[in-house]
């Protein structure tokens, strides 16, 4: 009898011993992966330029704006305000938008940062302040847009925007601007610059 329980006691230890190993492990099948993007990238076109311009006895503003795949430049209207230069000196630059292109994973958006939205330009101690506009989908040295420009609100000292790339991976744009020319603007060539930067969404 009494080995009978102690058989009995042995059985019952190596049963319970078994079921806690089996108890103390388990295992799942953990799937990998990862998406690989193409990098973006940020191609300058053109620059931003007013070319000539005539001084007057009034101020007025000089607008390089987008218009279809081009731009136009308007001069005020009011009398003895800056005018266009129209001869065709070698110093002086004619006007053009600031053009971009853009390179990345198709389809994945993407934010625009202009800065600063609002600059100066320079020559010597005189200076004109310059007003950015926001980014203008265009076709850009047969590039054309993605369709997906989107003006979004943000720091008032930048502009934000936001695009994506096409399905083919590419996308373009310009940009345009106001010069504040003043009265008896002193005469000079006057430079500056603002900085674009992208980065996905």
């Amino acid at each position: 009898m009494k080995n009978a329980i102690k058989l009995f006691a042995l059985f019952t230890l190596v049963f319970i011993a078994g079921t806690a190993q089996a108890q103390n492990s388990s295992n799942v099948t953990v799937n990998e992966g990862a998406t690989i993007a193409q990098p973006l990238r940020l191609t300058k076109v053109t620059d931003l330029q007013w070319g000539g311009i005539i001084t007057g006895s009034v101020g007025g503003n000089v607008v390089i704006a987008a218009s279809g795949n081009s731009f136009v430049e308007t001069f005020p209207t009011s009398l003895n305000g800056p005018v266009a230069f129209t001869g065709h000196s070698a110093g002086v630059t004619p006007p053009s938008i600031a053009g971009f292109t853009v390179s990345g994973e198709p389809s994945l958006g993407y934010n625009i940062t202009v800065n600063p939205g609002a600059s100066h330009v320079t020559s010597g101690s005189n200076s004109m302040i310059v007003t950015l506009s926001n980014p203008v989908a265009a076709t850009v040295n047969g590039v054309t847009p993605s369709g997906h420009m989107d003006t979004q609100d943000g720091d008032a000292s930048q502009l934000s925007s936001a695009s994506s790339c096409a399905t083919y991976g590419t996308d373009a744009w310009v940009i345009g601007g106001t010069i504040a020319v003043g009265a008896n603007q002193p005469s000079g060539t006057y430079t500056g610059t603002f900085t674009v930067t992208i980065s996905y969404q």
